[in-house]
């Protein structure tokens, strides 16, 4: 099989950005293990891939989920990741399974998120401990209950949490899961995990985060480059001639709006049509 074949197929799983990189080294990975050997095995890896990538971002899945089946499956060789492989080596005699050494995780210094109940790295872009009750989150989990209940409460016990608290865990998720206000003057950021609309407490102004223009009554008119929103996508919207400008994959300098441009050649064209009037006017004397 070529490697163009494996690249094209990954490449047309729907991915993009950086859910296609980490897709692209696991598929690569179970590959070189020879766990998927055929054409129809990677079509099916991708497209598993691909469907855990939406339960992630409507929420119907937490997103440290899907990294802790990628860190079993590096470390452990875990085939859960794989189900149609999973079932295949449920077939096979223990004889002929091959057995990975386990890595020693006890000195790793871990705990149990108690939003999604999958480990803590202890890190500060990660780990949030509540000083008054002690209990531990990902960041971005209790982000994200806090601004679906629309109230600031440890999601164990219920203690009240400084109102400040959403503001400082924003601050602390990642940038790779943060997304941008899509004024292009405002520096506002949130959490995107499949809501439908975004109100900027800084500018006042509703968007609609499926097709990306200000808030319209669910009233969309998607185009042929329509690219779907996503956890840790930034964007911008140019009022002036409503393209939007995917930050992820370009610079916000280098949109060349079209309105402005037509509103140049227009000022142009008058300026060319009063000195032909002015050259007529000219030949008749």
């Amino acid at each position: 099989m070529e490697l163009n074949n494996i690249i094209e197929i990954i490449a047309d799983s729907g991915n993009r950005g950086k859910e296609l990189m980490m897709d692209s080294f696991i598929v690569g990975v179970a590959w070189g293990r020879k766990l998927i050997n055929t054409i129809q095995e990677i079509q099916q890896a991708t497209n598993y891939l691909y469907q855990l990538n939406q339960e992630v971002e409507l929420s119907q899945k937490t997103a440290f989920y899907k990294l802790d089946l990628f860190q079993k499956f590096l470390l452990e060789d875990n085939c859960q990741l794989f189900p149609q492989v999973e079932a295949k080596f449920q077939q096979l005699p223990q004889e002929e399974i091959k057995q990975e050494p386990k890595v020693n995780n006890n000195n790793r210094n871990e705990s149990l998120c108690g939003i999604c109940n999958f480990q803590i790295n202890d890190l500060p872009d990660e780990k949030f401990k509540i000083p008054y009750c002690g209990h531990e989150f990902h960041n971005l989990c209790l982000y994200q209950e806090i601004d679906q209940k629309d109230q600031a409460k440890c999601s164990t016990c219920s203690i009240q949490l400084d109102p400040t608290v959403k503001k400082d865990l924003l601050k602390l998720i990642s940038p790779s899961f943060r997304s941008c206000c899509p004024f292009i003057n405002c520096q506002q950021e949130f959490i995107y995990y499949g809501q439908s609309t975004f109100t900027c407490q800084n500018c006042n102004i509703p968007f609609c985060l499926k097709c990306k223009q200000i808030e319209h009554n669910n009233q969309c008119n998607l185009g042929i480059d329509y690219i779907e929103m996503r956890q840790g996508q930034r964007f911008k919207l140019c009022f002036d001639c409503q393209e939007i400008i995917i930050l992820n994959f370009q610079d916000l300098s280098s949109h060349q709006c079209k309105t402005q441009k037509e509103n140049q050649n227009t000022k142009h064209h008058g300026i060319f049509n009063k000195i032909a009037r002015f050259l007529k006017k000219d030949q008749k004397y």
